[in-house]
């Protein structure tokens, strides 16, 4: 059990140097590297994401005794717990080093099913037992997921949500890939922890979203929210979007972040999007979106998009553009129209140009060809120009190259197909441009 591997580790008797493989590679680490360097590669195996790494850090807590204290960090620091015999062997670990509490920052919640293999999600009887034995004992917490769960009423106690409240420290909450049966399942997760300021979504399903019924929120349950972020399809786009709204969530709203792996079908979301951006108003400073080109192919040039008109203090957009095959980004001028910045407003537009190793050269010469010899630019740094953008500091139009692929393509052409295009922001110092090839080693 791991709770009596870290309890009893200092009182482990170990030589410098074991019989076995592993042992032997421990104790010759030990003879030729300064410990400050194990540390290093202790720390560099806590990092992975791989989930073999928590087990690889248990088999390290006892090879060598100069380890147990850097194993014992990092196995305390981020806890993850896929059953109640977890959650029990935890309990009761905290229950015989009561100091060992103070050591946890980030708890991971999950069930046995693998995150992106498909497989669907299972029940979280756990999350019951995690609420109950850990509410008010963890006050260094700061980070809780919840993952690969299905929450529904049968298997959670009716005090989970109480005993949730007891996680006052709690800022930061990431629900991947959880099914909730309502909207008031997932309402009640929310305003459980008082202190909660950022909250994550990605591939939530709601079973029954109950369109047309408004959710009450009381403003003393209500959470001070202000960073959301919301990644998947575009369906759970949408019911994230409009039960946010609708819960009145968005009024301390301060970072808006519209996909992370996924590019958002935003022509298609437009009205969901705009509720969100009318119920956050004012209070918005950031918005930021992986925005999916292709659903604005068939708009006519007129075409009116969301509106940032409500949001009056907003300091930064941030436009990522991923661009698969022949580029159709007309419709950027438009959606910028409607923005005022406020003070020290920052703009930043990021083509992504990712086709695999074959389709990116032909991406680069088609994304070269549309703006040297269209005039995007040029009316992207006219509406730069407007009054809304009187508070612009800076704007970034960089290229992100995402293929391990042999290119003449540099900085310096980028920038000079930038500064063809945008001459009297360029002339003032205001735009700026950069090339980042990603899993390549092309000096840029």
């Amino acid at each position: 059990m791991l709770d009596e591997k870290l309890a009893s580790a200092n009182d482990v008797r170990m030589p410098p140097c074991a019989s076995g493989n592993l042992n032997q590679t421990a104790g010759n680490l030990r003879c030729t590297l300064p410990l400050e360097v194990q540390e290093r590669i202790l720390d560099f195996l806590a990092g992975l994401i791989d989930t073999g790494s928590r087990e690889a850090l248990t088999a390290c807590l006892l090879t060598c005794k100069a380890w147990i204290p850097r194993c014992r960090f990092h196995l305390l620091h981020e806890v993850s717990l896929r059953g109640r015999q977890e959650v029990f062997a935890f309990s009761t670990l905290f229950k015989s080093n009561p100091r060992f509490q103070n050591k946890v920052a980030y708890a991971r919640i999950k069930t046995r099913t693998p995150s992106g293999t498909g497989a669907t999600s299972q029940s979280m009887e756990h999350l019951s037992s995690f609420a109950a034995r850990f509410s008010g004992r963890l006050p260094a917490s700061y980070d809780l997921s919840i993952c690969d769960a299905q929450l529904r009423p049968s298997n959670l106690h009716p005090d989970t949500f109480l005993h949730l409240s007891g996680f006052a420290s709690l800022r930061q909450l990431l629900l991947k890939n959880v099914t909730f049966k309502t909207q008031m399942m997932l309402n009640r997760t929310i305003c459980a922890f008082p202190g909660l300021a950022l909250l994550q979504f990605t591939d939530i399903v709601i079973l029954d979203d109950a369109q047309g019924l408004p959710l009450v929120v009381s403003h003393n349950h209500r959470p001070n929210i202000r960073h959301l972020g919301v990644d998947g399809s575009a369906e759970t786009l949408r019911r994230i979007l409009d039960f946010y709204a609708a819960a009145s969530f968005a009024a301390t709203l301060r970072t808006l972040v519209l996909g992370y792996r996924t590019a958002v079908p935003l022509r298609e979301l437009s009205s969901s999007v705009q509720r969100l951006l009318n119920s956050a108003g004012q209070s918005l400073r950031t918005f930021s979106c992986v925005v999916d080109q292709h659903c604005f192919a068939e708009d006519s040039p007129h075409a009116q998009y969301i509106s940032f008109v409500p949001c009056t203090q907003l300091e930064r957009v941030i436009l990522r553009i991923p661009i698969h095959s022949d580029p159709g980004i007309s419709w950027i001028p438009r959606l910028l129209s409607s923005i005022t910045l406020h003070d020290n407003g920052e703009v930043y537009l990021c083509f992504v140009a990712e086709a695999g190793l074959d389709g990116t050269p032909g991406v680069l010469q088609a994304l070269e060809t549309c703006l040297l010899h269209s005039t995007l630019l040029a009316e992207v740094e006219a509406v730069m120009l407007q009054s809304g953008f009187a508070k612009l500091k800076r704007c970034d139009v960089d290229l992100e190259v995402v293929s391990p692929i042999s290119s003449s393509f540099s900085s310096r052409t980028w920038s000079e197909i930038v500064a063809s295009g945008m001459l009297q922001l360029v002339a003032q110092g205001i735009v700026r441009s950069a090339v980042r090839f990603v899993g390549d080693d092309h000096p840029a």
